[in-house]
């Protein structure tokens, strides 16, 4: 076995001294982020004091949904189908009555006519036709995003044959829309639905025109917000309540008794700045 060795006490060396400031500013070293300090804010009176105060914008408040068109669609000249034409009445009409000189017959095209298709395809072909700011009143009843299928089998009375008994009809694409209240991918799709179409109304109407929109508790709220968008905000005239004179029975929640029937009016470009 080895020979123990002569332990010896050995004085504690001196602490090593901290880098001068110099030496820090000289080297700096990596900071932790959480450590670094909060960037100077401008305060009001110091952007005065430089002459260029920001101005903050107003009424910027957007319904924000992934799937939100970025652009309004354009005019298409389309043709559609006029399912009916109403021509004035001579007597009330007058001079006013719109004659085509050389047809020899009243001009239907400037009469008023009940037009069958999509909405969005007719506005497109209206706006490439001329009649943009040309519409004086606009009424929608459009779906509440209810979740509900509205359309239905017809029960046949039989004939003397005996025929008779459930017609179930295929329908369109355009019949589908407008009695299926059913939305793909929710209520992100029933806002691609109707905010380019309020888009397309927003410029048919005239600078006096009004737009009524009847809907329900499902989404009038988030259509209250696409009218300030594109209507905007200070043009609201009023939010119309239509009651019921019956209710559903239904004992396991309030009853919904009302509608709503938003009414913006005189429809300028909304106010983002102030």
């Amino acid at each position: 076995m080895p020979e123990p060795q002569d332990f010896t006490l050995q004085p504690f060396a001196d602490a090593p001294k901290p880098p001068s400031h110099s030496a820090l500013l000289a080297e700096p070293q990596e900071m932790d982020p959480l450590d670094a300090p909060f960037p100077p804010v401008e305060t009001d009176a110091q952007e005065v004091a430089e002459g260029s105060p920001r101005r903050k914008k107003r009424n910027t408040a957007r319904l924000v949904w992934d799937s939100k068109p970025k652009r309004a669609p354009n005019p298409k000249n389309l043709g559609f189908q006029i399912a009916e034409v109403v021509v004035p009445n001579p007597a009330q009409a007058g001079p006013r009555l719109p004659f085509d000189p050389v047809a020899q017959e009243v001009d239907t095209t400037a009469c008023n006519r009940l037009i069958w298709g999509d909405n969005l395809l007719v506005m497109q072909a209206l706006l490439a036709q001329g009649y943009e700011g040309k519409i004086n009143l606009i009424y929608i009843d459009p779906p509440f995003d209810s979740k509900a299928d509205y359309s239905h089998s017809v029960q046949l009375t039989p004939d003397e044959k005996g025929k008779g008994g459930e017609l179930t009809a295929e329908m369109s694409a355009l019949e589908r829309l407008a009695y299926r209240d059913t939305w793909e991918d929710g209520t992100d799709s029933y806002l691609d639905m109707l905010y380019p179409r309020l888009q397309l109304m927003h410029r048919l109407l005239t600078e006096d025109g009004s737009i009524y929109v009847h809907c329900d508790w499902h989404v009038h709220s988030h259509i209250r917000m696409m009218l300030d968008e594109i209507f905007g905000r200070n043009n609201l005239q009023n939010e119309i309540i239509w009651k019921r004179t019956s209710a559903r029975a239904d004992s396991e929640t309030f009853n919904h008794i009302h509608d709503c029937i938003y009414f913006p009016d005189y429809p300028c470009i909304s106010e983002t700045s102030g």
